[in-house]
């Protein structure tokens, strides 16, 4: 019988599923997942907790499942401590598990990384509970030509402020998070454009409409950056929050554009612990804007900002009540919305600069957009009583 490790252990306590996990570390690189003999306690089986490119282990490592073969297994760990680690589910491969931790917390540091590739048409990984895609190292999960990656719990894409996680999906393959009630967390140095859908969509991440989205979080002087693009038009997320609350310090920002897409919260939160930079940009032609169906806070006192962008030309918007809500624009041409009546909110918020409005005629890069600076402005009109 396998005999338990102390990394196991630690595991153990934090997962209570894994409490009769052996583990198995790829001790020969590439390894099939199949071949006993690349690994310190055979091939991986269900109920173990798997180790590539980690102490224990070789480094890097690479483990490859290509005989469309379906596995399933307690967890992963892909990358740990000054370790690289690379899984490759390819050819219809099919793998589950519980936990997926790709370089995360105070066991790797910032040489680590862990990658996932899932590619090809039927390849699909599918992760029961909390993923964790970097942390204090750095991790990436690519979908690939027809992969799929489904996640049933929240996911936690990076955290300190010198590392990066990545999600990866091109035109065939679809990456979902699949049940309600997740937590989607971009954090750390990323910088990441994405598309958002709420059914299963190749190129898309699919999202439940009750998921929640946090843009910035975690220590240090960092900002994470997410784009929006048009193909997440009509996307509704739960509730948003940008640099907001716990685990954040003050001077983690989080930027958020939405660039051509109407995009709908239940409630959000800019700003809060850090600085929340959110930025909607129109596009001529449709109906493209922010609405907020819950509660809005937008903190002042620490720069953070909703930057309204009408790419048209400049007009008188004005604060308006229509069909219910309170809309900042006018009649056909609105950037942000908040349900219900709350003139004198939105008054005060663009009174003192919580709220901007800007008039360009060209679509700035997100990443290098300024606040007062957008390339083909033609004016920054911010609204007088």
């Amino acid at each position: 019988m396998r005999k338990v490790t102390a990394a196991a252990v630690i595991v153990m306590v934090t997962l209570a599923s894994a409490a009769f996990a052996d583990d198995t570390y790829l001790t020969s690189s590439p390894g099939s997942w199949t071949d006993d003999g690349v690994w310190s306690a055979g091939a991986p089986q269900a109920g173990d907790m798997v180790h590539v490119g980690t102490g224990g282990g070789i480094n890097p490592g690479t483990a490859n499942i290509s005989d469309a073969g379906s596995y399933s297994i307690e967890g992963i760990w892909i990358g740990q401590g000054s370790s690289k680690g690379t899984l490759n589910v390819t050819d219809g491969s099919t793998l589950a598990m519980n936990g997926l931790y790709m370089a995360p917390w105070d066991w790797s540091g910032p040489d680590a990384k862990g990658t996932l590739n899932v590619i090809g048409s039927g390849s699909t990984v599918s992760v029961a509970g909390d993923a964790y895609i970097g942390g204090e190292g750095n991790g990436e999960v690519n979908a690939i030509g027809g992969g799929v990656v489904n996640f049933g719990a929240s996911v936690w894409i990076g955290h300190n402020g010198n590392v990066a996680g990545t999600l990866s999906v091109d035109a065939s393959s679809q990456i979902n998070l699949t049940s309600n009630g997740t937590q989607l967390r971009f954090r750390g140095a990323g910088s990441q454009t994405l598309d958002f859908a709420n059914t299963p969509t190749n190129g898309i991440i699919g999202v439940k409409t009750d998921t929640v989205l946090w843009v910035g979080q975690g220590g240090g002087s960092t900002t994470t950056y997410l784009t929006m693009g048009s193909a997440s038009n009509g996307v509704q997320f739960g509730s948003l929050y940008m640099a907001a609350f716990d685990w954040t310090s003050g001077d983690t920002v989080g930027d958020l554009t939405m660039n051509g897409a109407a995009v709908t919260f239940g409630d959000a939160g800019i700003g809060g612990e850090g600085v929340g930079k959110l930025h909607m940009i129109q596009t001529p032609g449709m109906v493209d804007g922010l609405t907020i169906n819950g509660s809005l806070g937008i903190q002042s006192g620490n720069a953070s900002i909703v930057d309204l962008v009408f790419d048209n030309d400049t007009f008188a918007y004005t604060v308006f009540e229509s069909g219910g809500y309170t809309m900042i624009g006018k009649s056909d041409d609105w950037a942000l919305r908040w349900l219900g009546s709350h003139a004198g909110e939105l008054e005060t918020m663009l009174g003192d600069g919580r709220i901007t409005v800007t008039f360009a005629n060209t679509i700035p890069e997100p990443a290098t957009m300024s606040l007062l600076v957008l390339g083909g402005v033609a004016a920054l009109i911010r609204r007088k009583k």
